[in-house]
């Protein structure tokens, strides 16, 4: 037999705070946004994607790596100095 609460106004389970008219169109907005990312992700993303090849990979990551990648500070010390 399933448990009934003795008054109208006790609940078994606390009531969720009600959301206020601005959170509910913020929180519709959000929902909105990622389905349209995840859309937009199925149709121009997820069919092409191709092969991964490491070697290839590491090679054009390393080319630019330089350039992005700071000289280590003991690298660039004067050998001349006291």
């Amino acid at each position: 037999m399933p448990l009934k609460p003795d008054t109208p106004k006790q609940r078994l389970l606390p009531r969720l705070p009600r959301l206020s008219r601005l959170g509910r169109h913020l929180l519709l907005i959000v929902l909105a946004k990622a389905l349209v990312l995840a859309g937009l992700w199925l149709v121009f993303i997820k069919p092409y994607k191709g092969p991964m090849d490491p070697h290839r990979m590491e090679q054009r990551m390393g080319s630019g790596a330089a350039t992005l990648v700071a000289p280590h500070p003991t690298e660039n010390k004067d050998k001349n100095h006291d």
